[in-house]
């Protein structure tokens, strides 16, 4: 009986000791983001050259959220929201309506993180520089009205 108890004893106090290892060992369910790449982003230049009758904005954020806006066949800038994931200098993600961005894009920052660029991984292998520059409210809340994501026929820029 003394031996049973015994054991009881060190059993409990085993479990007690083993609980706090259970919850510290829980994985960070945030994705992993390069800090360099959180931030706003204007599109300054789109395979050598400066954009022209199309504009690009878009902001990424630490939780592995993205909005980009874009002007592209309207003078109205239309928002798209999804997530985003980057694995080494890699750039992939995915827009809140399921679609998947138009290719997967390799990154490099400039040295003092003022300046982004996307080469995409497919096919045609296009570069677009973005600079860190604060998104005007204008473009944010434009004053004609905004497609969504889930508009049949947008144009996406990603």
């Amino acid at each position: 009986m003394i031996m049973n108890m015994k054991r009881y004893i060190a059993f409990i106090i085993a479990a007690v000791l083993a609980l706090p290892l259970m919850f510290s060992c829980k994985k960070d369910s945030r994705p992993d983001i390069a800090s360099g790449v959180t931030g706003q982003w204007h599109l300054t230049s789109w395979n050598g050259k400066a954009p022209k009758g199309f504009d690009v904005w878009m902001e990424f954020s630490a939780d592995g959220t993205f909005t980009l806006w874009q002007q592209t066949a309207t003078a109205a800038y239309s928002r798209l929201d999804g997530t985003f994931t980057s694995e080494g200098n890699i750039l992939d993600g995915i827009y809140t309506d399921g679609t998947e961005w138009s290719s997967t894009y390799s990154y490099s920052l400039s040295e003092s993180d003022t300046k982004l660029v996307l080469v995409s991984l497919n096919d045609e292998s296009v570069t677009s520089i973005y600079s860190r520059e604060e998104i005007p409210e204008s473009v944010r809340t434009p004053l004609f009205s905004k497609a969504s994501a889930g508009e049949s026929g947008i144009f996406r820029f990603l």
